[in-house]
């Protein structure tokens, strides 16, 4: 029998909610299953980004998730407003610079989940330096996601130009709704010093 298949008796997975808990014998058994259920682990423990390495599915919500949704529900004007207002701030305060940020097609209100900022693909520009000095000044930016075919478990489609040419282009800015003009301010200053 393939030993990274089996599963014995003392093994135990107990499922609560969305959560849950392991006890797997053999390790290479409880590294893959944790890799399958939660795609990114690994690599999100050493890079702070979203990297997936395998196929996993998830399509269970918990009730405690129901409960957060539905209470966002509730107040989704507010918090569409906070993100359009982060975003807004952003764009006035970088308009002068060699970059593009999400666009809102005429007929549609976008909810800026992640103001992005993609930078001209002439200019120099090396993401992680810019990632290292929003490091260097706390302040948590994150990646723009990689193209999927990039990912371990597809076959990599460089025709798909658009995809391979913003990922290395692009940062996520941070967009916690409770976010100051203070705070932008310093975020948007680390953009401005990093590109003139």
């Amino acid at each position: 029998m393939n030993n990274s298949l089996q599963i014995r008796r003392r093994d135990i997975v107990l499922g609560l909610g969305a959560a849950g808990l392991s006890s797997i014998g053999a390790p290479a058994i409880a590294q893959q299953r944790t890799k399958i259920r939660v795609g990114y682990v690994d690599t999100l423990a050493v890079t702070g980004q979203l990297w997936t390495e395998v196929v996993g599915f998830k399509y269970k919500m918990s009730n405690l998730q129901a409960a957060i949704g539905c209470a966002q529900m509730a107040r989704i004007d507010e918090l569409v407003g906070d993100k359009r207002r982060i975003f807004q701030y952003y764009q006035h305060s970088l308009a002068s610079l060699p970059l593009s940020m999400n666009p809102e097609p005429a007929d549609c209100v976008n909810g800026y989940w992640m103001p992005t900022i993609v930078v001209d693909c002439c200019l120099q520009f090396d993401r992680a330096q810019l990632l290292a000095k929003f490091k260097a000044e706390n302040i948590d930016a994150r990646v723009f996601f990689w193209p999927l075919s990039m990912q371990p478990m597809f076959d990599e489609q460089r025709n798909n130009t658009v995809a391979f040419g913003i990922w290395p282009q692009a940062i996520n800015l941070p967009s916690y709704h409770g976010l100051t003009s203070t705070n932008m301010d310093r975020i948007c200053g680390v953009v401005r010093d990093f590109l003139t």
